[in-house]
């Protein structure tokens, strides 16, 4: 439908202008990209890019995830539930991954043995800790004046199909 020279963007016809359809497509091939890294592998300028997103997020063909310090775009094509989104969110970022992988390998970890393993200081640690925890991938808990880590079983099961 026009309106006064003006084409109305709907769910049926979203895609139907390149630089929305290219990034869609880019968002299909890399779930969880992350805002800086679409705009450095399609080469489409920052302004148009906020506009096209916002744009496929009305329209329900792609959903944002806002985690901390940055958001994170999938398919809204309900293949990934929001926890799974979470996870892979995390699997994003090297450390959260390298962490994930070690409380794979060895549940009731504690923050000590992450951060020999890791290779991060106990405060820094403690901060991915703090956001695993929060989005319930991982629980803490307490023993006496120590903590031990280990992965929620939906995370596990999830964390399973990604490394399968």
């Amino acid at each position: 439908m026009t309106y006064l020279g003006y084409k109305r963007v709907s769910g049926h016809n979203v895609l139907n202008q390149a630089v929305r359809s290219k990034i869609y497509d880019h968002i299909k091939e890399n779930p969880g990209a992350h805002y800086s890294a679409i705009a450095d592998e399609t080469g489409i300028n920052r302004g148009t890019l906020r506009y096209h997103l916002k744009i496929l997020q009305i329209c329900g063909k792609v959903r944002a995830l806002h985690g901390t310090g940055c958001t994170r775009y999938f398919e809204n094509n309900m293949k990934l539930s929001e926890y799974d989104q979470r996870v892979l969110h995390h699997l994003k970022n090297d450390t959260s991954k390298r962490i994930l992988e070690v409380l794979v390998e060895n549940p009731d970890v504690s923050r000590k043995d992450l951060s020999n393993v890791v290779g991060v200081s106990g405060p820094s640690i403690s901060w991915y800790m703090k956001r695993l925890c929060a989005d319930g991938i991982v629980s803490a808990i307490k023993e006496g004046r120590h903590v031990r880590y280990r992965l929620n079983s939906e995370a596990a099961a999830t964390l399973c199909v990604c490394d399968g």
